[in-house]
């Protein structure tokens, strides 16, 4: 399911910003965790989004698949209606651009084009 909600929001990224692009690297990417007072080295894979406006190339963040897991899962306990846009793999604009938001800690806004039906932040 993880899978198909990385697709999505790599996706929605690209159509819909025009600063930045989003892949999804084959290769996985590895990071120490601390699991039961013990750091383990774990391997995951990462959402890649790199800016290519002019002012700032060669600007690159990698959101780890964990990170994005645990802020859907925060959303979802306190709005239903994300949770069934999850579910179904109907993310709007408006929810990745939130997500995204959350996994960098405020740090990487896309400023992406909305339509209609989603509010403008």
């Amino acid at each position: 399911m993880m899978d198909n909600i990385l697709e999505n929001i790599a996706i929605i990224i690209n159509s819909n910003s025009k600063r930045y692009e989003a892949r999804i690297p084959k290769n996985l990417r590895e990071y120490c965790e601390i699991i039961n007072g013990r750091i383990i080295k774990v391997s995951n894979r990462v959402l890649r989004i790199e800016c290519i406006f002019e002012k700032r190339k060669n600007k690159v963040w990698y959101i780890f698949e964990r990170d994005i897991e645990k802020v859907i899962c925060k959303i979802a306990r306190r709005d239903k209606g994300f949770s069934k846009r999850v579910e179904d793999g109907s993310l709007s604009v408006y929810d990745v651009e939130c997500i995204i938001r959350r996994c960098t800690f405020k740090i990487l806004n896309l400023k992406m084009t909305y339509s209609d039906s989603a509010p403008i932040l």
